[in-house]
């Protein structure tokens, strides 16, 4: 395989826990905890009450037990099944109750994670830095596309970062916007320009669940973002819950914006339009890349619309591609998915720090030819920075 070959990495939640992120089972348990110390939605006294409320209608005993035992997955799941099936969980409850409380999960699940911004004072991590300069040097070399189930931006910011220039005035993310692949056209919400994917791009990002920086307009139906918002300021997704501003009004007219996620149900139904264009994207990548590296994503049982994605992908191209799974532990049920589902596969159990010390620091695809199938050393780490 050629250094100049296209490259796919396929990114789970393992792969943002690496940097500080919640796993799924961890959601749910760190949203009762700010509940009970009273930081959820910061000032918002009003929405975290009324979560607390409706959470205990569905799960009376759920702050009186260790919550690490109820998955957020379940929570989700219970309350679309009975939004599905048209009922209510007691006496004088309304579906719009269930409505609100699907929402306020949402958004406290959303609070949980970092946007693009860089909060003032954090300084960069180098690991993050090499992994964003190995990204970018890919694409330049060849091709290189991101696909992501998770809604942070914590990879991603390291790679946006990697096409501004520091002397930049005014719009500095426009850089990345005309440069990068995101999968959907979409609104800023700032000038109303309309960015379109780049025929030519050498850099895809694909969110398949949303983003924790993308807002909706349910009256035209776009995606809107504003990346002035996010980079100085805080997630996106706040607007949504602010007095009517600026920030959460479209520009046909229409506010509040809404956030775009899909959060992990059992009960879900991907239907809008922008995220369905997403996906076709990113199955034309992995269709398309030479080399996949699986990373912190264990091919969970619920995930059959992923699944579905890439037996597809496989299925329709003349060749294997070679593909590296990184978890962080060796776990037969996950292993043996992966080979039920993709067949000839290497398993890697150091996770995105292996990934990092096996391919991001020996350069590979970029300085160094080629990935052997074995771990065998391919020569020394080379440290750099965007």
């Amino acid at each position: 395989m050629s250094a100049t070959a296209r490259v796919a990495m396929f990114l789970g939640a393992g792969a943002s826990k690496a940097f500080g992120a919640p796993l799924n089972n961890e959601i749910l348990p760190t949203i009762i905890k700010k509940i009970k110390d009273e930081s959820l939605f910061g000032n918002d006294v009003e929405d975290r009450r009324t979560l607390r409320q409706l959470l205990k209608k569905i799960m009376p005993g759920i702050e009186d037990i260790n919550p690490i035992y109820v998955q957020i997955t379940e929570v989700l799941s219970l309350i679309d099944y009975m939004l599905l099936c048209a009922l209510v969980p007691a006496p004088q409850e309304k579906a719009e109750h269930l409505v609100l409380c699907r929402r306020l999960l949402d958004r406290a699940i959303l609070d949980l994670l970092p946007g693009i911004h860089r909060p003032a004072g954090e300084e960069p991590r180098s690991d993050l830095q090499r992994l964003a300069k190995w990204m970018f040097d890919v694409g330049n070399k060849s091709h290189f596309s991101l696909v992501s189930t998770n809604y942070d931006e914590i990879v991603e910011r390291g790679l946006y970062e990697c096409f501004m220039h520091s002397e930049d005035t005014g719009r500095r993310f426009d850089r990345v916007n005309k440069a990068v692949n995101f999968g959907l056209n979409w609104r800023d919400g700032e000038s109303d320009i309309v960015f379109q994917s780049p025929l030519d791009s050498r850099h895809s990002v694909l969110k398949l669940h949303g983003s924790v920086d993308w807002m909706k307009c349910e009256l035209c139906g776009w995606i809107v973002c504003n990346d002035g918002y996010a980079l100085k300021n805080e997630p996106f997704h706040v607007v949504s819950d602010q007095p009517e501003n600026p920030f959460n009004r479209c520009h046909c007219g229409h506010s509040p914006l809404s956030p775009v996620m899909v959060a992990p149900s059992l009960v879900r139904d991907i239907r809008d339009i922008n995220i369905l264009n997403v996906w076709k994207s990113a199955c034309e990548e992995l269709r398309t890349a030479d080399h996949w590296f699986m990373i912190g994503y264990s091919l969970p049982v619920e995930d059959y619309a992923i699944r579905s994605m890439l037996i597809r992908a496989l299925k329709t191209r003349k060749s294997r591609p070679q593909i590296d799974v990184y978890l962080r532990h060796r776990n037969p049920e996950t292993e043996a998915r992966y080979g039920a589902f993709l067949g000839e596969f290497t398993y890697h159990t150091t996770g995105m720090e292996g990934f990092i010390a096996e391919v991001v620091d020996k350069r590979l695809y970029v300085d160094a030819p080629e990935l052997q199938a074995s771990n065998e050393d391919l020569g020394s780490p080379m440290l750099l920075n965007c």
